[in-house]
């Protein structure tokens, strides 16, 4: 059962990074794309 618990939370802080890391990407392609413009 904690097993289990401590899985889930992992897998909730692996989507949390992943999550952050493509809205930086994200937000750094955007810039890229103003500055061409």
């Amino acid at each position: 059962m904690i097993l289990r618990n401590f899985q889930s939370q992992w897998m909730l802080g692996m989507l949390m990074v992943v999550t952050i890391i493509y809205f930086k990407f994200q937000i750094h392609s955007l810039d890229e794309q103003n500055r061409l413009l």
